[in-house]
């Protein structure tokens, strides 16, 4: 697949650009990003990381649905760089990347490379399901990452 035939949406706003990889069809989530006032780039769970890139996220949201190696890979490649949340399969997708597990929506660790993965020092939250509480720290991390100058890390 090549990077023009991915499908993105610029839908405006003026905060902090948070990129939404949607793996499924939750859209609220999507919704309460817009109403903040975050400027979102919406696209799909196959986007490439050079697509992801492109727009300098401060933060990237995985929505729930199914996921894709693409969106393992995004979340692999923006660890420690930019802060990511992840809902239900976007959770999975996350955690997976860096070695955990979920199981029944309870976070269990490979060994102690991760102590906790909803950690907010490595910029990571994770949510089982779709709630008002992921936009907020959508917004928090991507706020606090500005004010880093994009070192949050």
């Amino acid at each position: 697949m090549k990077d023009s035939d991915i499908e993105i949406q610029n839908l405006g706003g003026e905060g902090q650009t948070v990129v939404f990889i949607q793996l499924g069809d939750e859209t609220e989530t999507l919704r309460r990003l817009k109403k903040r006032g975050l400027h979102v780039i919406h696209m799909p769970g196959e986007a490439p990381i050079s697509v992801i890139k492109h727009f300098e996220p401060s933060c990237i949201v995985f929505s729930d649905g199914c996921s894709t190696h693409y969106a393992k890979e995004a979340a692999s490649f923006f660890f420690r760089k930019v802060p990511m949340v992840g809902v239900g399969a976007g959770q999975r997708v996350i955690v997976e990347a860096l070695g955990g597990e979920v199981e029944d929506d309870k976070v269990t660790e490979r060994g102690a490379l991760y102590p906790s993965l909803d950690n907010p020092d490595y910029g990571i939250q994770t949510f089982a399901e779709p709630c008002k509480e992921v936009v907020a720290e959508a917004q928090r991390l991507a706020i606090h990452y500005n004010e880093q100058d994009n070192a949050y890390f």
